[in-house]
């Protein structure tokens, strides 16, 4: 029984550990000649304990605890980023879309914010710039 009780805290944070990459390997990759969206959440911790689940143009790029970070390749002009979180959560809050225009080589940075309403929180996604992005 002690050993269980042990391991509830170990899968609580293994549960809210997501798919994010390090902030050295995206500084790098804004040196690249590729087309590319940022999505970083900042959703801070009074949210259940559950991963936000990111989409570009329907697509799955990954899966963010909060203060992660995440990029991908876009192609095309236009786009479409999404936001919602996963497991039971996601009937405890709404989804975000957010439409954007890009250019051949440009990056776009976004963040995932949490916005509390007077029935359910709802996850916002905002268009940022690359210091905010990179601020902690």
């Amino acid at each position: 029984m002690k050993k269980i009780l042990l391991l509830l805290p170990i899968l609580f944070l293994v549960a809210c550990t997501g798919s994010g990459m390090d902030s050295v390997l995206l500084l790098q990759e804004i040196n690249t000649d590729e087309t590319q969206v940022f999505v970083k959440r900042d959703t801070g911790f009074a949210v259940p304990p559950a991963l936000v689940r990111v989409t570009l143009n329907g697509n799955s790029i990954g899966e963010l605890g909060n203060g992660e970070r995440i990029s991908a390749i876009a192609k095309g002009d236009t786009g479409v980023v999404s936001a919602n979180f996963t497991s039971i959560a996601s009937y405890l809050s709404s989804s975000d879309t957010k439409k954007f225009n890009i250019n051949k080589g440009e990056k776009l940075f976004f963040v995932i914010k949490l916005e509390f309403g007077m029935m359910l929180p709802k996850i916002s996604i905002n268009q940022t710039d690359k210091n905010d992005f990179f601020s902690n």
